[in-house]
């Protein structure tokens, strides 16, 4: 697709959200991310999050998962720092008093990591049961004010079925990130007609700045699908970058990593540079290996991809 001048335009204001680097720069300057998720079941989802904020160019990167699943999130990578924090009721099984007796001392043992953190990323592999349905509302209550929260995945069910919870996104720099099933759940909270916002969007732009009624209080949207479209009060885009003709496994974590860096380094623009550096990363990752992408393949072309934007080759 060839750029036009709105897209050129935007592509540099997408350039100057990278923040400088100097040699007098500190350790974790860049983004210190922590990403809750990681159950028995799924131990991967919380891993391509947490190495992706990494590779986009945050600083450090953690992980609160579930007790039995940090050995292995713990082996995939010396890079990530692997808190074992909660269990899930497949793990074990407990009466309901003692349940929220653990919730509350899960959530009082993350607030005491709310001065070292960032970006919060909420959902990937966290799982669906009792013990997270009385975790996730104290999680979010005590999440520190004005920090990026990134919902993804069984973040975005939990919220959709506690409504009364989107009020406390107010608090915060909130992005939501659903795919097609997770905006059918919204659908029931929100009115949201992807056509027809995609009908108000120049098809000829590889990213344009659209007027969009669907303004939402508390939140971003960064709706996926064949093309990302990030919906928000001040400014709204989609993002029509070539990406990879294989959709994979993973992928949907990869973009809650970057958003959560990049939304940090600026909320407005950030999103849809975190997308566009996503669809990028895919296809130079599908041009090497065709039919056989996996998430890890998107993974290794991150840090390149972003060395190429910000040199302007793309």
């Amino acid at each position: 697709m060839s750029a036009g001048a709105t897209t050129l335009q935007l592509l540099r204001r997408l350039r100057s959200v990278f923040p400088d680097l100097a040699q007098r720069s500190k350790k974790g300057e860049n983004g210190r991310i922590a990403v809750v998720g990681g159950s028995f079941e799924f131990t991967g989802a919380p891993f391509y999050s947490a190495i992706s904020a990494l590779r986009v160019g945050g600083d450090l990167s953690h992980i609160f998962c579930s007790k039995f699943s940090s050995p292995a999130i713990k082996s995939y990578s010396p890079e990530i720092i692997v808190h074992p924090l909660f269990v899930s009721e497949e793990e074990a099984r407990f009466p309901q008093r003692e349940v929220e007796a653990m919730t509350e001392e899960w959530a009082a043992k993350l607030k005491g990591w709310e001065k070292a953190i960032h970006s919060w990323i909420v959902g990937p592999g966290l799982g669906r049961d009792r013990y997270m349905q009385e975790f996730l509302p104290l999680l979010i209550r005590n999440l520190p004010d004005d920090s990026v929260v990134v919902f993804d995945a069984d973040g975005i069910y939990y919220l959709c079925h506690r409504p009364e919870l989107f009020d406390e996104l107010a608090r915060f720099r909130t992005i939501l990130t659903p795919n097609h099933r997770e905006l059918a759940i919204l659908q029931k909270i929100y009115r949201i007609d992807v056509d027809e916002i995609l009908r108000g969007a120049d098809s000829r732009e590889e990213i344009s700045e659209i007027s969009c009624r669907h303004a939402f209080p508390h939140f971003k949207l960064l709706i996926k699908g064949p093309h990302d479209i990030i919906l928000g009060r001040e400014r709204s885009f989609v993002v029509r970058t070539e990406g990879g003709k294989k959709r994979c496994g993973g992928m949907g974590d990869i973009l809650a990593g970057a958003a959560s860096v990049c939304a940090l380094w600026d909320f407005e623009y950030g999103p849809a540079l975190a997308s566009r550096i996503v669809r990028l990363a895919t296809r130079a990752a599908f041009e090497k290996e065709g039919r056989g992408l996996t998430a890890p393949c998107v993974i290794r072309e991150l840090a390149q991809t972003v060395k190429n934007i910000e040199s302007d080759i793309y």
